[in-house]
């Protein structure tokens, strides 16, 4: 999924159609410079993109009528990819919430997959009663307590 995402990702940082180098779009996308020339051959050979040389060692990269549907293609294996492993994990949350009917829980870390568990949790009235992140400053979390450290 990691190589599909670093493929999404590159044709959109060609999409505006701007004059920009591999280091730029290397930056961009955060992946090598080098992994960036491999996909521009990589797409100029399939008829993806266009490459237009612009002053000084820069390039203007268009995307083709053919890149336009790639990327169609890249962004719905990326949801598809995104929804299925959205139910895997709601369907592990339920059943950890299912047999641990009578505990009580506690997150640490707020992030998507926190989102998930709580989500699945109020399914099933399992009940979080707090949520440990000591990057977050936020009192409530989908109105559970959040602090710094262990309570």
């Amino acid at each position: 999924m990691k190589k599909k995402n670093s493929e999404l990702d590159f044709l959109t940082s060609l999409e505006e159609g701007k004059e920009v180098t591999q280091q730029g779009i290397s930056n961009k996308i955060s992946v090598s410079i080098g992994f960036v020339n491999a996909l521009v051959k990589k797409f100029v050979k399939k008829g993806t993109i266009k490459v237009q040389q612009a002053p000084y060692k820069r390039f203007v990269y268009y995307l083709t009528p053919k890149g336009f549907s790639e990327k169609s293609k890249l962004v719905l294996d990326y949801l598809t990819d995104s929804l299925s492993l959205f139910r895997s994990m709601r369907e592990e949350f339920n059943e950890i919430f299912s047999k641990n009917i009578n505990s009580k829980f506690i997150i640490f870390g707020i992030s998507e997959i926190s989102e998930i568990a709580i989500l699945s949790a109020n399914e099933l009235n399992a009940e979080i009663v707090a949520i440990v992140d000591p990057k977050i400053s936020k009192k409530l979390y989908f109105n559970i307590p959040v602090f710094k450290k262990m309570p």
